[in-house]
């Protein structure tokens, strides 16, 4: 009898003592979830500077992004974003205006008895409802499709393998696959790097453009997490990428 007595008191305290767990990747999606009715807010800002080879010289965009995910049902998660953009090119008026809404589904279809390994196949429709003289993704159309698959090595490092495909009724479609390397220093603290690449046929010199961040995430306490990520595209129009994030669970 005392053994199973021990167990349960272990549980409470690991329960009571945890950290808040964040997503903590960008390019693919953690086992991380909230619980069923449980709320989970945040807000993103993006920033990127754009090489665009037109007249009005490289654009700068500024996007904040209010996102939410809420625990449906038992291992499934819905998710909602939407961001406004602001966008400053060298030459020329700015445009400022709501992006394109995201509604998505996050199923955690198996994990091991251990929580990993994991599969997770998610999907997420972004709805036109942007400012039109926007330029980019921020104004598009578009479906997305995927699964990521993870686990954990040496109870510190996670890796995490997506592939997806996107399609976009306004620009151009194709396949999307992605790694992210986390490294937990700690329960509060973690090391990220992650890469991601397209195969895209967009009749130009690139078609298969992709992008490297590196970063890390923190958890202030029981509910509330960060992250803040910096990179840059590779054989892509984006030249510089940073990214910050900050959740809060209800």
């Amino acid at each position: 009898m005392l053994k199973p007595s021990a167990l349960v008191v272990s549980g409470l305290f690991v329960a009571a003592t945890a950290f808040a767990e964040m997503q903590r990747p960008q390019y693919t999606v953690e086992n991380r979830f909230p619980k069923t009715a449980q709320l989970e807010t945040g807000v993103q800002v993006d920033y990127t500077e754009i090489e665009t080879n037109t007249m009005a010289g490289d654009l700068t965009s500024t996007a904040i992004t209010p996102a939410a995910r809420v625990g449906l049902i038992e291992n499934l998660t819905g998710t909602l974003r939407l961001p406004l953009v602001n966008q400053e090119p060298d030459n020329g008026s700015g445009e400022f205006g709501p992006g394109s809404l995201g509604l998505g589904l996050q199923l955690r279809a198996y994990q091991d008895i251990l929580g990993y390994p994991y599969i997770i196949p998610h999907a997420e429709v972004q709805i036109d409802t942007a400012n039109e003289d926007l330029i980019g993704a921020d104004g598009d159309t578009t479906t997305t499709i995927g699964v990521s698959i993870g686990t954990v090595v040496e109870d510190t490092v996670t890796f995490v393998g997506d592939v997806s495909y996107l399609n976009s009724q306004d620009s151009d479609s194709g396949l999307q696959g992605a790694l992210s390397v986390m490294w937990a220093l700690s329960d509060r603290f973690s090391w990220i790097t992650e890469f991601k690449v397209a195969d895209i046929d967009n009749g130009g010199e690139n078609d298969t453009p992709g992008a490297f961040l590196g970063g890390f995430s923190y958890a202030w306490s029981r509910k509330l997490a960060s992250s803040f990520h910096v990179g840059s595209g590779i054989d892509s129009d984006e030249d510089v990428i940073a990214k910050a994030r900050a959740v809060y669970t209800w």
